[in-house]
């Protein structure tokens, strides 16, 4: 593999890969991004975004995208059915990054919004309708075998590196065996 076609593979396309396609591309860097499915996901999937990834997206460009779309979270409680208060935490003060801790965001339309920006990438190749079915790693980059879903065609792609952003049912994380583990999610009540 002496001359990778792309510097970076991306494989998925939800919200972190576009951001992530973007950043990237705005270095310079040469991404091909597979995606199987060929429009973009068109519901809901994170319903809010802290203060650190809000802050990141706006060092790196993406502060209308992100203002237009997104709310300042609420006081958030959890009551039992007697309306007890289950859990309390407090979103709405200042964080240390600036702005509110937490943000909502309809998802759907920052997609949109990230999308519009990936497509006016001149560095991002998109390749929507294409499915990763397997990759192989070599000392000076990585190939991936993609299959198109509605020709069934089939090729191969080379990078210098890989990105799997491809969601629970990672191939990606499958094929470099590397798992994962629910630590749970744990939050301080006040």
């Amino acid at each position: 593999m002496s001359e990778p076609i792309y510097d970076v593979i991306q494989v998925g396309y939800g919200p972190v890969s576009k951001a992530m396609a973007i950043f990237l591309s705005r270095r310079g860097h040469k991404v091909g991004v597979f995606e199987r499915f060929r429009e973009v996901f068109p519901l809901p999937r994170a319903v809010c975004i802290d203060h650190e990834i809000a802050r990141a997206m706006r060092a790196n460009g993406l502060g209308p995208q992100l203002d237009a779309v997104t709310s300042p979270a609420p006081l958030y409680r959890w009551y039992n059915a007697e309306w007890k208060e289950l859990l309390c935490i407090d979103w709405t003060k200042e964080s240390i990054s600036g702005g509110p801790e937490v943000n909502f965001i309809h998802p759907p339309s920052f997609e949109r919004s990230l999308d519009v920006v990936v497509r006016n990438s001149p560095n991002v190749a998109l390749h929507m309708g294409w499915e990763a079915i397997d990759l192989m790693q070599s000392e000076d980059g990585v190939e991936l075998t993609v299959r198109n879903m509605e020709t069934r065609e089939v090729k191969r792609v080379r990078s210098r590196y890989l990105i799997g952003i491809d969601g629970a049912n990672s191939l990606v994380r499958s094929k470099s065996g590397s798992g994962r583990k629910d630590l749970g999610f744990q939050a301080d009540c006040s």
